[in-house]
C-alpha cells in the first residue's frame, strides 16, 4: 500500500533534501537546501585495518582529507573496504612467515649461546618472529668509525 507524503511536511522536507543537489532550495521553504553532491567527493573516506582472523576483526577510521588518509595508511589502514584490509592482513602474515623462515635458516650457523637466546624468545611468543629482539648490552658502547 502506497502512502502519499506532502513535500510541505517535516518528513516531506527531509526526503526532498536528500533527493536534490546542493545549492537547490525547497520550493516552499528557502531554509531547506539539497544535500546530494553534484560530483564525486573523495572525502570523508572509511579506512579499515584487520586486527584478527578467524573470526575477522577490523579497526576503522574515517579519513577527512588526503593527509589524514596517507598518515592512517602508514599506520596499516587500507582504503577499499574490509576485503582489501583482509587481503593486506594475509599478505603481511605471509611476509612475516617468510622472514621467520629465513631467520630460522640463518640461525643454524649460530653458537649454542645464541641459539639458547633465540629459543627463549621463541618460547615467549606464540607467533612467528621475523626477528629476535636485541637484548641490551652492559658496558660502554663500541666506537663505530
Amino acid at each position: 500500500m502506497s502512502v502519499l507524503q506532502s513535500s510541505e511536511g517535516v518528513y516531506g522536507k527531509e526526503v526532498w533534501k536528500w533527493e536534490h543537489h546542493q545549492g537547490e532550495t525547497h520550493p516552499t521553504d528557502p531554509t531547506v537546501r539539497g544535500m546530494r553532491p553534484r560530483e564525486f567527493q573523495a572525502y570523508p573516506a572509511m579506512l579499515y585495518r584487520a586486527t584478527q582472523k578467524n573470526p575477522w576483526r577490523f579497526d576503522s577510521h574515517l579519513a577527512v582529507d588526503a593527509n589524514d588518509q596517507a598518515f592512517q595508511e602508514a599506520q596499516g589502514f587500507v582504503a577499499g573496504g574490509q576485503g582489501a584490509a583482509a587481503e593486506r592482513y594475509d599478505a603481511m602474515q605471509q611476509e612475516i612467515a617468510v622472514l621467520a623462515a629465513n631467520r630460522n635458516w640463518n640461525d643454524r650457523n649460530m653458537s649454542e649461546k645464541a641459539k639458547a637466546e633465540i629459543n627463549e624468545a621463541e618460547q615467549a611468543s606464540s607467533r612467528h618472529l621475523a626477528e629476535i629482539p636485541e637484548k641490551p648490552r652492559r658496558g660502554r658502547p663500541r666506537k663505530v668509525e
